[in-house]
């Protein structure tokens, strides 16, 4: 008992100690991020030079009939890999699509308030792509969408506040990728 006691002080002194490490380096860190004088050139590699999402020339995100390309490192391509997962909302309605590294089959099934679209032999490339889309809040018949890794395929659901029906397209994407798109119509609001 005498060591544990012991060690408790020494380890909660030698945090503190690093805390204290810490905040001095972070004060000492504050001199290169000052603003730079007007004319003065800066060490930021995006300076100004870096144009905002919303200015031609920004990043306006990877969409079927885009040019944009994916940001993400390029996955091999066998077998093939789904590297974005997209939400589109818009005036006539909304648009899912899916970036594929190259030419998948897939079988789409209706189930009330829920679609589910296959894509078979095809791998999740990054984590991230599993995370839900939540798309609750648009005026799109469009609630969530969720992928997930079947043993070789990817199960793509898609939940609906009310039932819709699509039929999924294909187009060619840059890079040799290829979107699979579902479109639905806009939701017709009642009063």
């Amino acid at each position: 008992m005498t060591i544990r006691s012991e060690s408790r002080p020494r380890r909660m002194s030698r945090r503190l100690w690093l805390g204290a490490g810490a905040l001095c380096l972070g004060a000492g860190l504050a001199p290169w991020a000052a603003a730079a004088e007007p004319g003065e050139e800066t060490d930021d590699p995006q300076g100004d030079e870096a144009a905002p999402a919303n200015e031609p020339g920004g990043y306006i995100g990877v969409a079927p009939g885009s040019t944009n390309r994916n940001p993400l490192p390029k996955p091999d391509a066998n077998p093939p890999k789904l590297v974005w997962t997209g939400f589109q909302p818009g005036a006539a309605g909304a648009k899912v699509f899916l970036q594929t590294t190259s030419a998948v089959t897939y079988e789409l099934k209706a189930n009330g308030t829920a679609l589910s679209l296959l894509l078979r032999n095809c791998r999740i490339f990054l984590k991230n792509n599993e995370r839900d889309l939540n798309t609750r809040f648009f005026d799109s018949p469009v609630a969530g969408i969720k992928a997930r890794q079947r043993r070789k395929d990817i199960e793509v659901t898609i939940a609906l506040k009310a039932p819709a029906t699509t039929s999924p397209r294909v187009e060619e994407g840059p890079d040799g990728t290829q979107f699979v798109v579902l479109e639905f119509p806009a939701v017709v609001a009642t009063k």
